[in-house]
């Protein structure tokens, strides 16, 4: 989970025109904030891409004809 502080800030106006003017402020803050925290989050994800390889992945083998008891087994389907 990633979050970043917003700190509050209040919308004074005299007319329409400061209005938009403060609101498109605080929008421009909150984009700022937005894309730097997806920045940092996507350099996280590749740092950790880089250091964990699918070489270092074990995939177990399936169990041979001797590991399995076939007296005992029984499928869902069959019961």
């Amino acid at each position: 989970m990633y979050s970043f502080q917003v700190t509050e800030k209040q919308l004074t106006a005299n007319n329409l025109e400061t209005l938009l003017t403060s609101l498109g402020e605080r929008f421009s803050e909150v984009e700022s904030a937005i894309r730097e925290a997806d920045d940092e989050i996507c350099e996280s994800i590749d740092a950790l891409r880089s250091e964990w390889s699918m070489r270092e992945i074990a995939i177990p083998a399936p169990p041979g004809a001797e590991d399995v008891d076939t007296e005992s087994f029984h499928h869902a389907s069959s019961l």
